[in-house]
């Protein structure tokens, strides 16, 4: 139990700096993943899960846009007809990605999907309560972030609970650091 306000505003940038840590490291992994798929693509030819996914889910997206949906076309999924991608297309996806990528705020459930399901990341490769997790964690941080951070009878913050509330994050983002080697390997 902190005893002093100094204390309990200690927990706090601890919490806050966690948060900040675990955002950079995510939007790290994006960027990371997203200049790998470009480099396998102009060195070797060869389009990546990652890239794939991406290049679908733009023109996807583009279907769904009634302004461009007449100039867009359906998007390839055979394995004979990725081999048809073009670096525009490639290029296009992920200039798209990296502006999403640089909107980010935060590391909610509704920051990670749009970030990392594009890249085909699945919520199946998570543990079951990783997003549900993430959304608290990220509410905490806005908690703190957004309020005086004074002393509540309410919550009291408390060093071992916020270290605690980290590691159990550890599993869930060791799981979007094991996966992205899945995500780039060639199609």
């Amino acid at each position: 139990m902190p005893a002093t306000q100094d204390d309990v505003d200690r927990i706090h940038a601890y919490r806050l700096l966690a948060h900040a840590e675990i955002q950079n490291f995510i939007e790290d992994l994006v960027e990371g993943i997203l200049a790998q798929s470009e480099n396998m693509f102009d060195s070797r030819g060869h389009i990546t899960h990652a890239a794939h996914h991406l290049v679908v889910y733009d023109a996807v997206l583009k279907l769904s846009d009634k302004r461009n949906a007449s100039e867009a076309s359906y998007p390839m999924f055979s394995s004979a007809s990725i081999q048809l991608v073009q670096k525009i297309q490639l290029e296009s996806a992920v200039r798209s990605h990296r502006k999403k990528l640089k909107l980010n705020s935060g590391v909610k459930a509704s920051n990670l999907r749009p970030l990392l399901g594009p890249l085909g990341y699945r919520d199946v490769w998570f543990p079951l309560s990783f997003m549900d997790q993430m959304d608290a964690f990220g509410a905490s941080r806005g908690d703190v972030a957004h309020s005086s951070g004074l002393i509540g009878a309410s919550q009291w913050p408390s060093g071992s609970s916020e270290l605690a509330t980290v590691k159990a994050l550890q599993p869930g983002l060791k799981a979007i650091d094991v996966y992205a080697a899945r995500v780039l390997m060639p199609v």
